[in-house]
């Protein structure tokens, strides 16, 4: 989970800022796993229907075995 974004940056095509990238490691189950947080910079672009479609997180430092950047996809749906 994305936590305590700060969106610096705004356009019609994406916006981004940096936030805390928030990771259960599920250790030894996800029920009895550890939450660790990570500092990273994100980027919400992919505009569908008027709302973005996808964030992107990036790791400011890199961590053994996590992929160093992830895209989510976002719903889009009307409410």
């Amino acid at each position: 989970m994305l936590t305590h974004a700060d969106w610096n940056r705004w356009g019609r095509r994406s916006a981004g800022g940096t936030g805390t990238f928030v990771v259960n490691d599920c250790k030894p189950d996800c029920a009895s796993g550890h939450f660790h947080r990570y500092p990273v910079t994100d980027r919400l672009h992919r505009v569908v229907h008027g709302m973005f479609s996808r964030l992107t997180v990036h790791l400011v430092h890199p961590v053994k075995g996590m992929q160093r950047t992830q895209t989510f996809q976002l719903s889009t749906r009307p409410a």
